[in-house]
């Protein structure tokens, strides 16, 4: 008895084999069909701005000032605010890729993209930089190759040592760089130039577009004419120049150099440098700019008198120009050295 009911049942499950096979068949294949379904990035809906912070930091220039004996900074404040983001897409369903056998790779389905509704993918945060210009920087304490200097209510410091100018003493040398810091807000390297054949200019650069005033060249600061300029007539140049009749070592001396061009012709581009065979005191270099028949200019250079055995110092002032030198155009100069 117990032969036949297992074989009956048997033959049940045999009988419904095929149709279980036709049911795991046809899920593998649905799943597999979606299973190719994938979501995907779409198109940009929109930035989202987390939050943002700020630091501070700051840009140096010089300001023209005419009729001034040393060139000023300008210092302004700069506010670089970093962005914190995070841009968000629509969700794309990606069309279905088929192939027909293994060997062949997958072929892009032509249908179009379907886009899901109220459906979005976050990216990942972003960072984006932006730096603001925040006005002159006043009342600040900078130190500037070594000294330190405080800006006024306009953010100007005055270069009372006359930096710059020790920095291009050396006609060889057109651009110098001298190194401003702050405590908090870190430290720039001004980069500057002297040029005495001063080029065309092509475009208005970025700093002046914000202050009209400001450059990166010390003679334009002092707003001294050194444009190209012809020369038909003759030129003649009358040199004389101011000083103390006595200086300590350790003091602080102007010696101011005058200029009148007695010619019938402009003098293009006049500079003077002085001689000596005290090294503070030799190659400095007083620019004077163009000069038209009779006009009279001068230009000081501020000096630290140095030790040495000579009581009496001398000097000599010699000029030059850009298409000539005036060599028999000379003046000599004393100081004498007195010991504290």
């Amino acid at each position: 008895m117990k032969q036949p009911r297992q074989l009956h049942r048997a033959l049940r499950h045999a009988a419904a084999l095929p149709l279980l096979l036709a049911v795991l068949l046809l899920a593998a294949t649905h799943s597999a069909a979606h299973a190719q379904n994938v979501k995907r990035r779409g198109r940009l809906i929109k930035t989202e701005t987390v939050r943002h912070e700020d630091t501070t930091s700051f840009d140096v220039v010089l300001e023209q000032r005419p009729n001034t004996p040393v060139p000023f900074f300008k210092i302004y404040r700069l506010i670089n605010r970093t962005f914190h983001q995070i841009n968000v897409y629509e969700t794309v369903l990606e069309p279905i890729r088929e192939r027909r056998d293994a060997d062949e790779p997958f072929l892009q389905d032509t249908s179009a993209p379907i886009v899901i509704p109220n459906e979005f993918i976050r990216a990942n945060p972003t960072t984006r930089t932006e730096t603001l210009f925040g006005g002159p920087f006043p009342n600040e304490t900078f130190n500037i190759n070594g000294l330190r200097l405080t800006t006024d209510e306009q953010g100007c410091v005055p270069d009372a040592s006359q930096t710059l100018f020790a920095l291009l003493d050396d006609l060889n040398t057109n651009v110098a760089e001298v190194a401003i810091s702050h405590p908090v807000h870190g430290t720039r390297v001004f980069t500057f130039t002297r040029l005495i054949l001063r080029p065309a200019q092509q475009e208005t650069p970025a700093y002046r577009q914000r202050d009209p005033k400001a450059t990166l060249d010390i003679l334009e600061a002092l707003d001294l004419d050194f444009s190209s300029t012809g020369r038909p007539g003759r030129t003649s140049l009358s040199i004389s120049c101011s000083l103390p009749e006595t200086a300590a070592p350790g003091d602080l001396i102007t010696l101011r150099a005058d200029v009148t061009n007695t010619g019938n012709a402009t003098a293009g581009n006049v500079i003077l440098c002085s001689f000596s065979r005290e090294p503070w005191l030799d190659t400095k270099l007083f620019y004077i700019g163009n000069l038209a028949p009779g006009q009279t200019r001068s230009f000081s250079r501020i000096l630290r008198v140095a030790d040495g055995n000579a009581t009496t110092i001398a000097g000599a002032l010699a000029a030059w120009d850009t298409l000539q030198a005036h060599p028999h155009e000379t003046h000599l100069f004393t100081i004498r050295r007195t010991r504290p």
